[in-house]
């Protein structure tokens, strides 16, 4: 990904600030260590990383940098311990790792008069480095970290405080400035949810009094722009709102925020946090599930979705937790509740990457403005109407009819359908548990919209077990038109100039859903006509290319259950179709 705003260098020690402290709070060596101890050691080891991509560090076979020597251990689960040897055993010492497949760190050399070189490598190796240790006393022995701060001097520790900048040297600062200050997997411990708040760097040191105070717990995310964000959990939204009062800052969604700030680096286990929400408590008075429309669903990623809404007259987009966004048992219809509690910023821009010579790059996500869950509830079923009205309208217009039946040769089709850019993905919906779905319980299992089915893994999708390979649905919103034969639907996905037509033999149709929803079903090897607006050939495309570009796969039991309802009431069903037909041809 590319990087712009805090830039490369400040990103990379950003990421590698929050590494370090996670390592240092993790392994546990430093059981017992004061925070300004630790703060010493963080120091020791972001200016050797400073000092690395001033001038780069040529390691040897095996040799890791001490931060990511301090991951693993921590990642592993185990101590990181180190060894001292003296300077003229470099070279054997290296061979030995290289001969022996062993990992190690060199640390900053502290206290160079004394003529030991001293080395970090992980538990799980430490009977290896034990025959060396053993082979070359008194030369080289076991060490401790305890022993590696002592030995430090003054002259290191200033040596140390140059090689660092003055922003980064604040950031560490910070970061053991007080026991309250957590690393996000301690913080990630006391709850799964969380929000953000950013306020002005020189306001901080008023939030830490505040925080030592009520005991609120928090992690540093980021700095950028004298602005500094601070994530704490749900557990703490009360003392939180009491101190936000009177002050220009709100909380955010981590979402949100990882959405506004695409130069930072969240891990996998931050992508799932944010993905869950804020967890804010709900207003059973005030809020409501409402039903929007699936086209205002803009993009998704790995854990925010981008909802379209009205916002004083044009289209715009809000960037909310994945998990807020329901399936509805109508395919062309989304739920998501905003609660009237959090605040949500609107921004201008509709997806969250374009395409730039070949190279996928993030787009930044610019806030306009600051919506209540109400008013942003408003907006959307104000985006929900507009559709509704173009529904309306395209319906009202005539729309010329080719001969359905007329089989047009592929090699005489002039303008072949082209792909439509929009940022829409096309997802399996899964249907969320109806008895929680409106409950107050934060506890509530969430379903959501899940980022890794969208169409572009068609194939798979149709080899998941329970859903059918053949049948779509297809909703009222979609007809257009009809004959005596077939019904005119509008293919998803394409609108517009690129609007595109299938025809589909009412005697393949069968009506659910209270006759909303037409089920029917693609052969896959059939070859079917698609058509534009004015009733023009543009293409003919095999039913399995279709569907897995189009359509969504659907249950197996729809199919049952609507065959089951056809032998218990043909004729009603007959009844109604014919109905449901009528009312159409009318329109």
């Amino acid at each position: 990904m590319e990087i712009t705003g805090v830039g490369e260098a400040a990103q990379f020690m950003e990421v590698s600030i929050r590494g370090i402290d996670t390592a240092l709070r993790l392994t546990g060596n430093f059981v017992g260590w004061s925070l300004e101890q630790l703060c010493r050691l963080a120091k020791l080891i972001i200016s050797q990383i400073e000092r690395g991509k001033k001038q780069p560090e040529h390691l040897h076979i095996g040799e890791m940098r001490l931060d990511k020597m301090l991951s693993y251990s921590a990642n592993m689960g185990n101590e990181t311990l180190l060894m001292q040897i003296d300077e003229e055993l470099t070279d054997d010492f290296v061979q030995f790792c290289k001969d022996n497949n062993l990992s190690y760190s060199f640390l900053y050399d502290c206290n160079k008069a004394d003529g030991y070189k001293e080395i970090a490598y992980n538990e799980d190796q430490a009977a290896a480095f034990g025959v060396f240790i053993r082979k070359h006393s008194p030369k080289a022995r076991a060490y401790s970290w305890n022993d590696y701060m002592e030995n430090a001097t003054e002259a290191d520790f200033l040596e140390m405080e140059q090689e660092m900048s003055k922003d980064i040297r604040k950031q560490v600062e910070r970061a053991y400035s007080s026991d309250r200050v957590k690393s996000f997997s301690d913080l990630k411990q006391k709850s799964e949810y969380m929000s953000v708040i950013t306020i002005p760097s020189d306001q901080y040191a008023e939030f830490a009094s505040f925080a030592e105070t009520d005991q609120v717990d928090h992690t540093l995310l980021m700095e950028q722009n004298d602005q500094l964000s601070i994530a704490v959990t749900d557990l703490d939204y009360d003392k939180l709102d009491q101190y936000l009062k009177g002050t220009s800052a709100g909380k955010q969604s981590l979402a949100e925020f990882l959405t506004e700030h695409f130069d930072f680096v969240p891990d996998a286990s931050m992508m799932e946090t944010a993905k869950k929400g804020s967890n804010v408590d709900i207003n059973m008075e005030k809020d409501r599930m409402v039903k929007l429309d699936t086209r205002q669903l803009a993009e998704i990623n790995e854990y925010a979705a981008k909802i379209r809404i009205q916002y004083q007259g044009d289209e715009a987009f809000v960037n909310i937790p994945l998990d807020m966004v329901y399936a509805d048992q109508n395919l062309n219809q989304l739920s998501i509740m905003f609660p009237s509690k959090e605040q949500f910023h609107v921004v201008e821009e509709a997806a969250y990457t374009e395409q730039i010579d070949g190279q996928s790059r993030s787009i930044l996500q610019r806030p306009i403005a600051t919506l209540t869950g109400a008013e942003l509830t408003e907006c959307a079923i104000t985006q929900r109407s507009v559709y509704e009205e173009r529904r309306q309208a395209l319906q009202a217009e005539h729309v010329k009819m080719a001969d359905l039946f007329v089989n047009t040769p592929y090699d005489a089709v002039e303008h072949p359908i082209e792909p439509v850019p929009v940022h829409t993905p096309e997802n399996i919906f899964i249907q969320p548990d109806r008895s929680t779905m409106h409950s107050a319980d934060k506890q509530a299992d969430r379903s959501m919209i899940q980022s890794d089915r969208a169409r572009s893994h068609a194939t798979d999708r149709y080899s998941n077990l329970g859903k059918s390979d053949m049948d779509i649905t297809i909703d009222e919103s979609l007809v257009y038109d009809e004959n005596d034969r077939a019904v005119q639907t509008r293919i998803p996905g394409t609108w517009g100039e690129n609007i595109r037509f299938l025809w589909i033999p009412k005697r393949d149709i069968q009506y659910i859903h209270g006759d909303q929803t037409i089920l029917t079903r693609l052969e896959p090897d059939k070859v079917y006509t698609i058509y534009n607006a004015d009733g023009v050939v543009t293409q003919h495309m095999k039913g399995s290319d279709l569907r897995s570009k189009h359509y969504d796969a659907i249950d197996k039991s729809v199919r049952k259950r609507a065959e089951n309802k056809s032998i218990s009431g043909r004729s009603n069903v007959r009844k109604k179709a014919v109905k449901n037909n009528y009312s159409r041809s009318r329109r």
